[in-house]
Parts: structure tokens; sequence; C-alpha cells
């Protein structure tokens, strides 16, 4: 999408094309402006259990 504005077509061009929203496609743009690239953001990881404070400690009998 981004390479397609970058193209010269327009926003709503591209948009009715991928059957996008325009303020997708602008997001699009903008963040590969902003970085070079269009990625995905990392998700995932550890996160803690907001009961923690108040579990037992572990390996304690």
């Amino acid at each position: 999408m981004a390479e397609a504005v970058a193209a010269g077509n327009t926003v709503r061009a591209v948009a009715l094309q991928y059957k996008v929203s325009q303020a997708f496609v602008c997001q699009m743009r903008a963040l590969r402006r902003g970085t070079g690239a269009v990625q995905g953001k990392p998700f995932g990881g550890y996160r803690r259990s907001r009961l923690e404070p108040y579990e037992p400690p572990s390996g304690s009998s």
C-alpha cells in the first residue's frame, strides 16, 4: 500500500483497491515515512500475574 501511494496513486484509490479505510492507508504511509519500513510492532512476552505478590513462594512446602 505504501508503495502504491509513493508511486503516485491517491490515498482514496489505494484504499478502494485494497478495501481498507483511507485512515489506514495514511497510517501506513506515515509509518513508512518515519521508519523506512512497514512492519507490525512486536507483541507477546512475559506478563506478571497481578496476584503474584499474594501467592506463596514456590518450592516451599
